[in-house]
């Protein structure tokens, strides 16, 4: 009775399991870092025009991603793209329109995250 019941559990998930979505990080060739798109508003829930450029971009593999980059997503997948204030992931819909859009911010930024003193301040300090 057991066994019964695990093939029913696999039997009913199986369909669940093959449209799982997957989750992307838009990045360059050879790196594992998230891509900064300094004029990306990153705008939610629809991204803006240079937001939906660059995905767009990356997903077909046009400049400036290579084109082994070419991504086949299918319904569901997200893209997360970065600005310099944080990063916005994006749901592909089935007739390939990017929405869904989550921002969040960045926590630490370089200059708040460093012990050194500002220049200012070690001028005055002396």
């Amino acid at each position: 009775m057991k066994k019964l019941w695990i093939l029913l559990v696999l039997f009913v998930s199986w369909p669940y399991a093959a449209n799982a979505s997957d989750i992307y990080s838009v990045h360059l060739q050879n790196s594992q870092q998230p891509y900064v798109c300094v004029q990306c508003d990153l705008r939610t829930p629809i991204p803006d025009q240079k937001t939906r450029e660059i995905l767009s971009a990356w997903q077909e593999g046009k400049a400036p991603f290579a084109a082994s980059m070419a991504q086949s997503l299918k319904d569901g997948d997200r893209a997360t793209v970065c600005n310099g204030c944080g990063c916005a992931s994006y749901m592909l819909s089935h007739d390939g329109i990017w929405f869904d859009g989550d921002f969040k911010a960045r926590k630490e930024y370089p200059a708040d995250s460093s012990t050194a003193p500002s220049p200012k301040r070690a001028a005055t300090s002396g």
